[in-house]
């Protein structure tokens, strides 16, 4: 108790510091404002030089009324225009961002999504395969049961699968595929993947049981044209991408794919840029971790906006934070 005690009065002493610090920042503005704007306006000055050539100015401050009334009103003034200036500054960033958001616009032609169920192999590796499997077959067999057609498909790279028909529309999901996965300790992951023209449906079989997932991704048309997108980002924000792939040698490379962490204090969660679909890739999730409601909460041009830097941090956080939440 006593350790969180001091976690406690440290956190609170530098909430008053910023506090205290965001007060004379704000109090500076406003002494500068009543200093450069109000004060000239009421006072008249004369600027006479002495014999030693010394300049001084000689201010008559019977102009301000001889009363306080007049300060008053300067400094009422002073709040006022720099309440105007801050809604300026406001309304200015949520212009931009708008303006990015509206050009970066895409349809979203179907979205993906990858599940994954973690079993800790412990002393017994076959056992935690055996129970990954069985969680993954347990949600393909759910989804499966719901629909009026099934359709056994295989989809590129990622093998076996169903095409369903089912009242919100129709899904391709696969087969559970087993993988071993590190998470400090091994574990055997189930791992499915999900495509859908509907969001609708999507967001059914995340919602049941408040199922994660660590990759959604949207596929829109048009396409980004993802060498020029890295260009303006960079200049926007001085930031390059922690990893991209291209074509080409030296300066003849055009890039087509490219990664933007943008979560610190939330793991490795990368934004993926490619010509036809963006994503969301939670890269380091805990055990059994993921999303929970990216798919409610971002949307392509949401994300775009987010890189070239237009969504401030305390925002960008707070939806990160709710994404993960059940």
């Amino acid at each position: 108790m006593r350790f969180g005690f001091h976690k406690l009065k440290k956190r609170n002493s530098a909430l008053i510091t910023v506090s205290i610090g965001a007060a004379i920042y704000v109090g500076w503005m406003i002494l500068g404002i009543i200093r450069d704007v109000v004060i000239p306006h009421l006072t008249r000055c004369d600027y006479v030089r002495n014999s030693n050539g010394i300049v001084s100015a000689v201010c008559d401050l019977t102009t301000l009324g001889g009363t306080l009334t007049d300060i008053g009103i300067g400094t009422i003034i002073a709040i006022l225009l720099f309440k105007i200036q801050a809604d300026q500054s406001e309304r200015l960033t949520k212009v931009t961002r708008n303006v990015t958001e509206k050009v970066y616009s895409r349809n979203v032609e179907y979205y993906t999504c990858d599940i994954q169920f973690d079993e800790p192999e412990g002393t017994d590796p076959s056992e935690a395969e055996r129970r990954a499997r069985e969680r993954g077959q347990k949600l393909v067999d759910e989804i499966k049961h719901d629909a009026s057609r099934v359709e056994k498909i295989i989809i590129e790279g990622r093998g076996d699968a169903y095409h369903l028909t089912l009242k919100e529309g129709t899904l391709k999901i696969t087969l559970p595929v087993i993988v071993q996965q590190n998470f400090g300790t091994l574990a055997r992951s189930s791992r499915i993947h999900i495509q859908s023209t509907s969001f609708a449906m999507l967001d059914k079989i995340l919602s049941v049981e408040n199922r994660q997932y660590w990759d959604l991704q949207w596929h829109v048309t048009p396409k980004y044209d993802i060498h020029n997108l890295i260009s303006k980002i960079l200049e926007a924000t001085g930031k390059s991408p922690s990893s991209k792939s291209g074509t080409g040698q030296g300066g003849n490379t055009r890039w087509d794919m490219a990664d933007y962490p943008i979560s610190p204090g939330y793991g490795a969660i990368v934004i993926r840029l490619a010509p036809s679909y963006i994503a969301l890739t939670y890269q380091n999730k805990p055990m059994n971790g993921g999303f929970y409601k990216a798919h409610k909460i971002f949307l392509p041009e949401k994300l775009v906006s987010i890189l070239f830097g237009e969504v401030p941090i305390t925002e960008l956080r707070e939806m990160i934070k709710q994404s993960l939440e059940p």
